[in-house]
């Protein structure tokens, strides 16, 4: 019984740990495409006269683009939290279910049918 439960833990926590790490991926590739808006604004604005009133809009548009990054960094920090204790107790079950593995199995005496 115990052998079940702890691969049913084993199982749950690897799938546990794929979506988080699936989470972070999307996270990562929404910074990254953020980034790319932010350096093609950066690019647009360096092309303007700083006099010109488009600049102050880019710029606006550029300070909201960075306060999304930031928000993605921390949501991608509390993922990479989560991976590592995901991970942990990942590997203290498949230690328990490993440990397990030995006396779920039947012991046989030996005695042959004859």
């Amino acid at each position: 019984m115990a052998y079940t439960a702890a691969l049913i833990r084993v199982l749950v926590l690897q799938l546990q740990t794929s979506n988080i790490q699936s989470q972070m991926t999307k996270y990562s590739q929404e910074k990254l495409q953020i980034s790319g808006r932010i350096s093609d604004l950066v690019s647009q604005i360096s092309e303007l006269d700083a006099d010109d009133a488009t600049v102050k809009q880019l710029n606006a548009q550029k300070a909201q683009l960075e306060s999304m990054e930031k928000m993605i960094d921390q949501k991608i920090k509390l993922y990479e939290t989560k991976l590592t204790a995901a991970t942990q107790e990942q590997q203290q079950a498949e230690k328990m279910l490993a440990e397990n593995i030995p006396r779920s199995v039947p012991k046989y005496t030996g005695l042959a049918s004859g």
